[in-house]
């Protein structure tokens, strides 16, 4: 007992004995699965190497998850609003009709992410050699409120990004959706929760993505080559500019979708592709519930925050500074610099605005570009002139960020929302007339819908899903080895994963607290007579 006390980290000298420690423990350890052969130059002579993907089991992460009593509650006990108003996807009218969650509302509700992540210096000699895919889930059934914690986020795969071109992305995905249709048969899956036998049934509710993730995922090429640039409807160039109401476009369906797949082995492939930009039926179409035509979801921080936002304050602010010259762009950089920004606020300051970039982004992230469009009107309002119509169908869109990345919606919001989307539209190209509407500007309109069908849009933002990255980044300057990557950062994370499934980490508290700050405190010394 003394020599234990002496030296309790005895057990765990070596890296074998520290992964024996692990496994008694629960790790859930990373497969490796090879995905092909090439050949490689080694010195001379060429060798044939295997290529791996390397996936975390979802059945074992699920147990794991599920062993902590804290989460375990929440996924049993559910968190459906009976008051009309949409807090989360279930409360919205595809849960509440779902073949599988109308009859068991205690199914698993998994959402799927998929993003490719750059692990070096993304402008540097080495950027795309050492580029990464991660896929990650999470499960819904979690309050919205917990489930932001990166702690609850699970790994699903990790594979190099450019395996994902070489073998496609539906062979990437095969041992995630071969555990989702498990998950679907009636029979479910029996998992082990701290000792008891549990059955459970679940399926994929929405896909989270930027564009281009959700393009690979859906089976569509990049739209944006393609005659019908929408993943929602079979909108064209054309009618995006002149139509501002998703009941003006043809929605895609199940049905139709199917019938261009169908052409795809045929003469027609070409045509399909060209006009429907679709290249091949997703294996995420495999599910009984899930379809990619209904469960892309829209992100609204990718769409508006990085996209139509930024699009329209930059034509704002070309307009009020070089055209009607109400102010200069110095004096709005030095406004940006001297405002007292709140705490919130305080790591989210606005980069300084140049204009001279020919794109249409003002070279702010999506957190910096929200800061700045809230407070636009405080830095600069007091010098437009009262009714400037450019100003005030600026504010016109501040309103349907604030409705858009709302908490909380309700039915009655939904008919109110299009109408403010349909004039900001109508008049953004009136007043810009110069400027096209482009795609990200358009997804806009099917906001509605979307907040209807699977609640607010905040819930699905990938937002708190990219902050995972910060993890893998973090993690591959320190390890400073490129060697095999994948399987590394696999393993940590796995390592992780255990360390937080047996500690207090996942325990949700009913206080909660801002963020924090530190302060110094001064001790005086008293003495007591």
């Amino acid at each position: 007992m003394d020599e234990e006390l002496r030296a309790p980290f005895r057990c765990l000298e070596s890296s074998y004995m520290q992964k024996k420690a692990y496994t008694s423990l629960g790790l859930v350890e990373p497969v490796q699965r090879e995905l092909g052969q090439t050949l490689k130059r080694r010195g001379k002579r060429f060798k044939l190497c295997s290529e791996y993907a390397y996936d975390i089991p979802l059945e074992k992460s699920l147990q794991q998850l599920l062993s902590n009593s804290s989460i375990f509650d929440q996924v049993m006990s559910g968190h459906c609003q009976n008051d009309n108003l949409f807090e989360d996807y279930c409360d919205g009218s595809i849960f509440k009709n779902h073949l599988l969650f109308s009859v068991n509302p205690t199914a698993l509700q998994v959402m799927l992410y998929y993003d490719d992540l750059e692990i070096c210096n993304p402008i540097g000699s080495r950027a795309k050699k050492h580029k990464i895919g991660v896929f990650y889930y999470i499960l819904g059934n979690i309050p919205p409120k917990w489930r932001s914690s990166l702690k609850v986020i699970q790994l699903v795969t990790i594979v190099r990004h450019s395996l994902i071109h070489e073998y496609g992305i539906d062979k990437i995905l095969q041992p995630f959706m071969e555990s989702i249709k498990k998950f679907e048969k009636a029979e479910g899956v029996d998992l082990n929760i701290n000792g008891q036998q549990h059955n459970f049934r679940g399926t994929i509710t929405i896909v989270c993505a930027d564009n281009l993730a959700s393009w690979s995922l859906g089976g569509y090429k990049a739209l944006a080559s393609a005659l019908r640039k929408c993943r929602f409807c079979m909108a064209i160039a054309e009618d995006m500019s002149s139509k501002f109401l998703s009941e003006e476009f043809q929605p895609r369906t199940r049905i139709t979708h199917a019938n261009h797949v169908t052409h795809l082995a045929g003469p027609l492939h070409d045509h399909i592709a060209t006009t429907y930009g679709i290249v091949r039926d997703s294996i995420l179409n495999q599910s009984q519930f899930f379809h990619v035509t209904e469960g892309l979801a829209p992100d609204i921080m990718h769409d508006i925050l990085e996209g139509a936002l930024q699009y329209e304050t930059k034509e704002l602010l070309i307009y009020v500074t070089q055209e009607r010259r109400l102010i200069s762009l110095s004096f709005l950089n030095q406004q940006i610099e001297s405002f007292p920004y709140g705490y919130c606020d305080s790591s989210n300051k606005p980069s300084i605005i140049t204009l001279t970039s020919h794109d249409h982004s003002l070279k702010q992230s999506a957190t910096q570009m929200w800061c700045l469009a809230r407070l636009l009107p405080l830095l600069v309002g007091e010098f437009i002139p009262v009714g400037e119509p450019h100003w005030e169908n600026f504010l016109l869109l501040l309103t349907i960020v604030e409705y858009v990345f709302g908490p909380v919606t309700s039915e009655d919001v939904v008919p109110y929302l299009k109408d403010l989307i349909r004039e900001h539209h109508e008049n953004f190209c009136q007043l810009y007339p110069n400027a096209s509407i482009i795609p990200k500007i358009h997804y806009i309109i099917h906001l509605p819908e979307w907040l209807l069908n699977f609640g607010p849009a905040s819930r699905y933002l990938c937002m708190r899903f990219e902050a995972k990255h910060s993890y893998f980044k973090s993690l591959a300057h320190r390890i400073k080895c490129f060697k095999n990557i994948e399987k590394t950062l696999a393993e940590h994370h796995q390592n992780l994963m255990c360390y937080y499934s047996i500690c207090d980490y996942y325990v949700f508290r009913e206080w909660t607290f801002g963020r924090t700050k530190l302060v110094l405190i001064v001790y005086c010394t008293c003495m007591f007579v």
